[in-house]
Order: structure tokens, then C-alpha cells, then sequence
């Protein structure tokens, strides 16, 4: 590929920016249709889309905003920390081993997102990758697939971070008040509160989105350090090596290796949102550099958070049935307690708790609003001329905020009528996340990791074998993991199979509270049904790829 230089200003009223394309001189008509006719001339004559962009939103964003920003969503010891009643009715074991599976897996993921995002990069993320990389035969339609289940994953991912509020909460109510009985409207108040805070911050208070994220992101990791260093100073009775890293339970009656790769939906979700700075590449300068460096730096940092809070969580842990039968359903509350062995020290932990997750909401809703806009924008979606607008002054697309609004709303109303609402929502987004993931990968190794794709001297190039390892374990964890979290927490256990033990009853009893498999396919399947009765009706005729794929230099 040999880059041409172009620039345009942007409808934002903002500075030009050079603007980089595959050929020379190809977008040379600022009509988008016409822009749109020479992609697919382009296409037709290479075998690959050309690429460039108008400027659409002012760079509010900078390295370290961006970078906060990713980690904000990511946050991972803070999301294993609200999942962790997931993993935990399987034993310290699951918990333990499962977050020793993820690093290295999202190592792979992180790896082949930065590599992409430094050749290719585009607010669209898979869905562009899917239209450059994908073969000319089935290239429009997998890309709008791609794109439709990654707007899908992510107003879930927005929705399971909705959902953690409440879960949190509800801790502090019922160490006030242990007769408290929870309704299912009090779980649809929280979300729904949560849902209009993030709502009202993307669209009210863009300009100090950047300053936010910086500011949450100091205080999470502070708070990490705090809660790490205070929860294993204070505990007096730590559990042993053995019980941390090989007990396991038999309530839910699957064998261990089962139970540890069910488990695994806990920290996957944890790291789920590891792409989100590839979407937000419109609010950034030169994101060919800032962005591969913060996702990278956001995977480390969540990593090392994520595998030291868990270890400190699990041996301090004194009685694993008291942290399971917590009626809130957030565990952390009752370690904290059991290793202070006072209420105070969990009150101000689980109130700080409270105060960083709708900043990691806020976060994910941006992306998402900046996916539903591309996907309008490219004409994947309905009412393109609203839902791809950019407020002038506001800064934000306004009609996206609006949609992704009233389909939040909708998710929350699943509260009112299913208690299992939270950690089916969970299970769905890490499901629809994999499968985007898995695209772009499966899509580079079909093409060997040629030189026409990945260029060399241009990007984050990985070493030969890093760049296939990458790949491939991507690729392989997609089918592991979308398999497993289909599967029931338990294979429908009754006393007369279960060990008389009151610990494992209780495990058995919590661990038929998570995810209903039913619920999961339900949700998946109705996803992939929509997004194909989108495809027949609308898409169809009016997607005929990206309109134009952001390289800047």
C-alpha cells in the first residue's frame, strides 16, 4: 500500500487533518454516496476497501483520557469484584484458575486489536476490519453481521454494567436493614438510575468526559491499592494455598474442569470491553499510535489488578458459606467484613465501589453510542439521517444517545419479571463480544497474515509467530467460551443427589441462581433473528460497506 495524503474539514467546524488512503487520490468527491460508489469500484478492482474519513467530532479525548477511558470500562478487578457470585459457588478453585485462564487469552485478544487498530484504524472496529478483510463474495454481509452483534454486545455490556449498581447497593441496605426484602422493581429503579446518570454525562458533559475519566481512573487504582493492602492487614485467619488453588465444590453436580470453564464468564466479562478505545478513535489525535498503546496499557493494568484483588480476596476469605449466602449477591461486602471483623471497613469499600461504576457505565455508553452511529452512518441501520448526526454544540450524536437510551430502558424492564436478569445479561454480552473478536482473527489467518494486509513499516506489526499464537487463541477461546455459557450453573440438583452438607447446599442453591441457558440462547438467538430481519428489509439495500475507514497519521 502506498498512502496518499488528503485533507478535509470536518462538519464540526475544527482544524483539518491529514488524512491517509490506500490509493492516491480515490476520494476525491465529498458527496458520501458518491464517496460510497468509489469504495465499491475500489473494491471491485483490489479486493480491498479504500480508506478515509471526515472529521465528524472535536478531539476532546488525549492519550491519557483515552487510556482511562479503556480502563474505566474495563475496570476489572472492580467488575470481578460485582460477577464474583458467578464464580465463586464453584470454589476458590474456579475463581482462582479462572482468572490465570483469562490473562493470557485477552493477551492474545489485546495483541491482535492493537495490531488492526494500528493498520486500520476505524471507529467501526470488527465490522470495518470484517469489510477489508472478509472475501469479496460474503465481504457486505459479514461485515454488517460483525457490526449489528458488536452494537448488540456492547448495549448489553452497557447494560451488565447497569445492572453491578444495584447489586452493590443493595450490600449496604441490607447490613442496615436484614429484614430488608429486595423487589423487583427496587433492581429496576437502580438500573434504570444508573442507565439516565451515564445518559445524561455523554450528552451534557462531553468536554469533561476526559477529565472524569483521568480522575476515576487515579482513584481506582488508589482504591485498589487500599482495599489489597487493608483487606490482607487485617485478616487474622488466612486460608491455606491448597483450598485457594484445588478446592472445588460438588453441589452443582458438573465435573471440575466444567465448573472452572463456567466459571470463566465472570472475568471474561471483566475484560469484555478491552476494544472499547477502538471505537472512541474519533475523539483522539493520531490514533494509529495513542490507540494500540492504550489498549495495550489498559490490558496490563487491568490484568495486574484483576489477578491481585482476586487472590487477596480469596485468602482472606474465613467462611466461604457465609460470602455465598449473602443475600445481596455481592460477596466482596462479606470478605471485607470477615477480614475487618467490623462493619465499617466494607461500608466505605462498597460506598467507593458505588462511586466508580457509573463512571465505567458512562464509558461503555459512549462506545456504544459512537457504534450506533457508525453502524447509521454506513447504512446498517434505520433513520441514518438522524441517528448519524453529530450535535454541533453538544458534540455528541444525540440520536444515538436516544436509541441506545430507549433499548437500555428495555433490557432494565427484564428486572421486573426475571430475578436471573443480571447474569444472563452478563453471559450474553461475553458471548456476543467473543464472536467480534473471533472475526477479524479467523479473517487475518485465512489470509495468512499476508503483507497486503498488514503492511510492513506501517503499524504495530506483530512478530511472525506472536502474530499466529495471537490469532489462534482468539479464535479458540471464542468456541470454549460461547459453548460454556450456554451451559446451566448446575445439572439440576436436588437433595436426594447432593451431599448432606448445609455448605454445599447453600453452594448448589446460589449457584442456581446464575445464568438460565434457556435465557442466554433465548437472547442470542432473538439478537442474530433481528439483526437478520434488519439485514432483509433495510440493510440489504441501503449497506453497501464502510463508507470510509479513519487512517490518520
Amino acid at each position: 500500500m502506498n498512502p496518499g495524503l488528503n485533507s478535509r474539514e470536518g462538519d464540526t467546524g475544527m482544524d483539518s487533518e491529514s488524512l491517509v488512503t490506500t490509493k492516491p487520490g480515490i476520494l476525491s468527491n465529498n458527496n458520501r454516496n458518491s464517496v460510497r460508489e468509489e469504495i465499491m469500484l475500489e473494491r471491485e478492482r483490489t479486493g480491498h476497501a479504500s480508506v478515509a474519513s471526515e472529521a465528524h467530532f472535536k478531539k476532546d479525548l488525549g492519550w491519557l483520557g483515552l487510556f482511562a477511558a479503556g480502563y474505566n470500562m474495563t475496570s476489572c478487578w472492580l467488575v470481578i469484584a460485582a460477577t464474583m457470585t458467578i464464580s465463586l459457588p464453584y470454589g476458590p478453585m474456579a475463581t482462582s484458575w479462572g482468572i490465570i485462564i483469562i490473562i493470557p487469552v485477552y493477551l492474545c485478544v489485546s495483541l491482535t486489536l492493537a495490531e488492526l487498530i494500528s493498520v486500520y484504524p476505524t471507529t467501526g472496529g470488527q465490522y470495518h476490519w470484517a469489510s477489508i478483510l472478509a472475501p469479496p463474495r460474503v465481504r457486505r454481509v459479514m461485515s454488517y453481521m460483525t457490526g449489528f452483534i458488536s452494537w448488540f454486545a456492547w448495549i448489553t455490556l452497557a447494560a451488565a454494567s447497569c445492572g453491578a449498581i444495584g447489586t452493590t447497593c443493595k450490600s449496604l441496605i441490607y447490613y442496615a436493614e436484614p429484614d430488608y426484602e429486595v423487589q423487583a422493581w427496587h433492581n429496576f429503579l437502580f438500573y434504570e438510575a444508573t442507565v439516565v446518570f451515564a445518559f445524561s454525562l455523554n450528552l451534557f458533559g462531553k468536554k469533561l468526559l476526559s477529565a472524569i475519566y483521568s480522575g476515576i481512573f487515579m482513584l481506582s487504582i488508589t482504591s485498589f491499592v487500599v482495599f489489597t493492602a487493608v483487606t490482607l492487614a487485617m485478616q487474622k485467619t488466612r486460608q491455606s494455598s491448597e483450598v485457594v488453588w484445588t478446592s472445588s465444590t460438588e453441589g452443582s453436580g458438573w465435573p471440575t474442569g466444567v465448573q472452572v470453564l463456567i466459571a470463566l464468564a465472570s472475568p471474561t466479562i471483566a475484560f469484555c470491553p478491552i476494544d472499547g478505545s477502538v471505537h472512541l478513535i474519533e475523539e483522539v489525535k493520531n490514533p494509529r499510535r495513542v490507540v494500540p498503546r492504550a489498549v495495550i496499557a489498559a490490558y496490563v493494568i487491568a490484568s495486574g489488578t484483576a489477578l491481585l484483588f482476586v487472590l487477596s480476596m480469596l485468602y482472606s476469605v474465613s467462611d466461604y458459606s457465609s460470602v455465598l449466602s449473602t443475600p445481596s449477591g455481592f460477596p466482596p461486602f462479606e470478605i471485607w467484613r470477615q477480614a475487618s471483623n467490623t462493619g465499617v471497613v466494607p461500608i466505605v469499600f462498597t460506598a467507593v465501589c458505588i462511586c466508580l461504576l457509573p463512571i465505567g457505565t458512562t464509558a461503555t455508553l459512549q462506545v456504544t453510542s459512537m457504534m450506533t452511529w457508525s453502524l447509521a452512518g454506513d447504512g446498517a441501520l434505520a433513520f441514518k439521517r438522524h441517528l448519524s448526526r453529530v450535535h454541533p454544540g453538544l458534540n455528541a450524536p444525540v440520536w444515538a444517545l436516544f436509541l441506545n437510551l430507549f433499548l437500555l430502558f428495555l433490557i432494565g424492564c427484564l428486572y421486573l419479571f426475571s430475578n436471573l436478569a443480571y447474569n444472563s445479561i452478563v453471559g450474553v454480552a461475553a458471548i456476543l463480544q467473543q464472536i467480534t473478536f473471533c472475526v477479524p482473527a479467523a479473517l487475518l489467518l485465512w489470509h495468512r497474515r499476508s503483507p497486503d494486509v498488514l503492511p510492513r513499516g506501517k503499524g504495530m506489526r506483530l512478530p511472525g509467530w506472536v502474530g499466529w499464537v495471537a490469532n489462534i487463541g482468539t479464535i479458540a477461546f471464542t468456541f470454549v467460551s460461547t459453548s460454556m455459557m450456554f451451559f446451566p450453573p448446575a445439572t439440576n440438583p436436588d437433595s436426594s443427589t447432593m451431599k448432606s452438607s448445609t455448605r454445599v447446599k447453600k453452594l448448589a442453591a446460589v449457584a442456581n441462581k446464575g445464568r438460565s441457558t434457556d435465557y442466554a440462547c433465548v437472547v442470542v438467538g432473538g439478537i442474530l433473528v433481528l439483526g437478520t430481519l434488519n439485514w432483509v428489509f433495510y440493510a440489504r439495500k441501503n449497506y453497501a460497506g464502510p463508507v470510509a475507514i479513519i487512517l490518520h497519521d
